[in-house]
């Protein structure tokens, strides 16, 4: 009758979308997707909040290490199947060695690449903010503390190639406020800058475009020579010179080769060996400001 039609028409429908099984109530899982599925091949990529990809979500394998206030009780913190950071270890971490202050030692690199960003000294540690975004933990620090995690080896790429960071620059120094560059050689720079309610990226020359501080924005900046090098902050884009030059060095979150380091938060950064192209600027802008991302 038309009813029976009725229920198979949806039926079919629901079995093309793959929703199954769901009982009253209960709404379809969304699939994991991080930057390494929209734009693969980074060389090297790490966060305190979420997984590169969704093969990376998959392994359950370690983002980050961290230690308490005195540099004592390390533990190490593993992805979710989510595709995002066991919050719930590190609040009974916390509660069970009466953690004050969160202090990140090392964030893993997930490309498999084996490039992870590391500090030993406990001062120059960001610390970790427990719920920076919309309940995930987030890197903090403080300019005047030289906070930084840094590659222990360096890295000689010549242009085009592509930095991406998701970052809150919370108050403005005398300094570029990097969310993630070069530590060495050639300056790399994505972030913030040192005028009020600017995001920038700097190699041998800069672009800078507007981006309010106290807010979380998602940069990419692309080096591709005097004239096709790109800045999208946001998915809005500022385009022009960030020089010739190549990247050499090490690579560190919080603080460039300069000095010039951020008071604020960092979320992720990243590196790929290659120009992202319009497409891939806009979809990767979508993934980190989507569910898969930081929801902002």
């Amino acid at each position: 009758d038309r009813n029976c039609l009725m229920f198979g028409r949806i039926g079919r429908v629901f079995g093309r979308l793959g929703v199954t099984g769901l009982k009253h109530g209960e709404t379809a899982a969304v699939s994991y997707e991080g930057p390494g599925d929209i734009v693969s091949g980074a060389t090297i990529w790490g966060s305190s909040a979420r997984a590169y990809s969704a093969a990376f979500a998959a392994s359950a394998a370690a983002i980050m290490d961290l230690v308490d206030q005195a540099g004592a009780n390390p533990i190490t913190i593993n992805i979710l199947t989510t595709g995002f950071a066991d919050v719930t270890a590190i609040t009974n971490w916390v509660t069970a060695n009466s953690v004050s202050t969160i202090k990140v030692t090392k964030i893993y690199d997930q490309t498999g690449n084996g490039n992870h960003c590391v500090q030993a000294t406990l001062a120059n540690m960001p610390s970790l903010t427990l719920s920076a975004i919309n309940g995930l933990p987030g890197m903090t620090g403080v300019a005047a503390n030289a906070p930084n995690l840094t590659t222990a080896g360096t890295f000689s790429t010549v242009q085009p190639y592509t930095a991406t960071s998701v970052f809150n620059q919370t108050a403005t120094t005398g300094s570029t406020g990097t969310a993630f560059g070069a530590g060495s050689g050639n300056a790399m720079i994505v972030g913030g800058s040192t005028s009020v309610n600017t995001a920038t990226a700097s190699g041998t020359a800069s672009l800078s475009t507007a981006a309010t501080n106290g807010s979380f924005h998602a940069i990419q900046g692309i080096f591709n020579g005097a004239t096709n090098s790109v800045l999208n902050v946001d998915d809005t884009e500022v385009t022009g010179s960030l020089g010739t030059s190549a990247l050499s060095g090490s690579l560190r979150f919080f603080r460039g080769i300069l000095g010039n380091s951020l008071t604020g938060m960092v979320m992720e950064g990243g590196l790929w060996p290659a120009a992202f192209s319009a497409g891939e600027r806009t979809a990767m802008n979508s993934n980190l400001h989507g569910a898969s991302g930081y929801n902002f």
